[in-house]
């Protein structure tokens, strides 16, 4: 029984690395010179070999050393509804899809049928330059091979498996998490989401909205969290590795294979790689005992230096991120950096380093639960932000009334999204300053914007809402004989409207005469989103 619970877990967690990492796998050698290629496959095995074998078999999930109970028919049964799940989301074009997906239809082509790497001579303001596909494009690369070998809907049936795959990986941690197969936990997450339906009915939307097609994450307007069924149905290619890495640093932490697991999303996942940031360093600044039981500052910060260096952290997810961060620079999208190009370059560093040392102290603050000792300095540097906000958009020319609004809009805006959840989920003693993080970070990513809309809060927040999803499984794995979980089972059913609508579109929609659409190929390179010119490091030096 021991063995074959081993075996399990092997076969589970090597599937996990593999399809991470895969994606980057094919990049190095599609894209990268040959030599650059043959290294960094070494470096990716090996990096995930140790991963596996030392790390994340070091103890079982859960901590309890017994084999997972269930049945053969509930593993069927799910693996059914998954792939219902996928089909439903439009991936591989077998039924409607939303209008996202008119992209990256575009952009499954462009890699199908272009050589590797991409790049396309575009017009831009009357000028010819060589633009080179740069987006995060890690999902569709093993589909796309598939494509290139055995042509387009090879390609688009191997996308859709992918997709079913990854879930079903995602649900196989969910499952060895608890030590038991249940189905209950798939149907959970399929339907999670905010409390959409109330603020779309404070808006004014008449009570039959409850049966509609609507997309109701849209009710606030500026800002936006998107449920799992969204996630899937407009930005899957995004959601499922995020899904399968948060399953992988938050049910199995490890501080000596977490840099690589997160850098293994640089090319899948890159907005919800930033929102991931302050939960890597969390593991990453997490002791194996409290604070005050340090002999000195300095031990502390050894065993932390300890527990991060590794062959996986340091060798695989080092070089990952420097080509894929090599790679996703020139993208010439919204133009955060561009925007930034009056700014010298030293006042720019400066600010990303200040903006990290922030970051950092307050993850620090979290883990070691200095955040209950010292509310009254926290709340006073709070004030002194929101000051400080208030003044620069007053400078700006914003009315008093419209920052005003913004401020109570935001707070009603998390509130339905994630904050009635988080304070039914309060978590104590070992995981308070993990709650911490979630509260604060969700709080502060609506308030971030990268170029024009709100792709930054709707992504780098699905890291925070699925850690939500697993507290709200670890509780009802406690039992639901409390006010608190009764409130908890009534906020999900009402927050499971969001899912069903995106589900009844498709189902409506599909039902009726449709084309699966795509983009003219020259707004993938001729926009910025999807495009940058090929003069970078990357082109000059990596680039085949």
């Amino acid at each position: 029984m021991e063995k074959k619970r081993k075996r399990i877990n092997l076969m589970l967690l090597t599937a996990a690395h593999i399809y991470l990492l895969l994606p980057i796998l094919i990049f190095c050698v599609g894209w990268c010179k040959w030599y650059i290629g043959a290294v960094m496959s070494c470096i990716i095995v090996v990096g995930a070999y140790i991963s596996i074998n030392k790390y994340m078999l070091s103890e079982p999930m859960g901590g309890e050393q017994h084999t997972c109970k269930g049945k053969l028919w509930i593993c069927v049964v799910a693996l059914l509804l998954i792939a219902l799940w996928v089909v439903l989301s439009g991936i591989g074009g077998y039924v409607w899809q939303n209008d996202d997906h008119f992209w990256r239809n575009t952009i499954f082509d462009i890699l199908v049928k272009e050589d590797w790497p991409v790049v396309r001579s575009t017009i831009i303001n009357d000028t010819m330059q060589e633009r080179g596909l740069v987006y995060y494009i890690g999902f569709w690369l093993p589909a796309a091979l598939v494509g290139k070998l055995f042509g387009q809907a090879a390609g688009s049936a191997i996308q859709y498996i992918w997709a079913v795959l990854g879930i079903a990986i995602f649900y196989g941690l969910i499952c060895y998490w608890r030590k038991k197969v249940s189905l209950w936990p798939l149907i959970l997450f399929i339907f999670f989401s905010g409390l959409d339906i109330i603020g779309t009915l404070c808006n004014g939307a008449p009570l039959f909205t409850l049966w509609g097609v609507e997309h109701l994450e849209r009710w606030p307007g500026i800002y936006q969290y998107s449920s799992m069924t969204t996630q899937l149905f407009w930005v899957f290619n995004q959601a499922i590795p995020v899904w399968i890495a948060c399953g992988l640093l938050f049910l199995r932490p490890h501080p000596q294979n977490c840099i690589m697991i997160w850098a293994s999303l640089m090319l899948t996942s890159t907005l919800p790689f930033i929102g991931l940031f302050p939960y890597v360093a969390y593991i990453v600044l997490r002791g194996d005992k409290p604070m005050d039981q340090y002999g000195s500052v300095a031990e502390y910060f050894r065993e932390i230096w300890k527990r991060l260096v590794s062959v996986p952290n340091l060798l695989c997810g080092g070089t990952v991120g420097i080509i894929c961060g090599l790679y996703l620079i020139q993208n010439a999208a919204g133009g955060l950096l561009q925007k930034m190009a009056n700014i010298p370059v030293i006042v720019f560093a400066a600010a990303g380093i200040c903006l990290l040392a922030i970051i950092i102290g307050f993850v620090w603050l979290a883990v070691h639960g200095y955040l209950k000792r010292l509310k009254l300095p926290i709340l006073i540097l709070l004030g002194c932000g929101m000051a400080g906000c208030v003044l620069y958009l007053l400078g700006r020319g914003y009315p008093i009334q419209k920052i005003f609004f913004h401020g109570i809009w935001l707070l009603w805006f998390y509130m339905l999204e994630a904050g009635i959840y988080l304070l039914l989920l309060r978590q104590e003693k070992s995981r308070a300053g993990l709650w911490w993080i979630c509260a604060v970070t969700l709080l502060v990513f609506p308030l971030i914007r990268i170029g024009t809309n709100i792709d930054f809060c709707m992504r780098a927040s699905i890291p925070g809402l699925v850690l939500i999803y697993f507290w709200a499984i670890q509780r009802f794995k406690e039992g639901i004989k409390t006010a608190g979980a009764y409130l908890l089972c009534i906020g999900l059913v009402l927050g499971g409207i969001t899912s069903f609508h995106e589900i009844a579109r498709t189902v409506v929609y599909s039902s009726r005469p449709y084309n699966i659409e795509r983009v003219a190929e020259e707004n993938i390179f001729s926009g910025g989103n999807f495009s940058g010119e090929a003069t970078g490091l990357f082109w000059i030096y990596i680039a085949r």
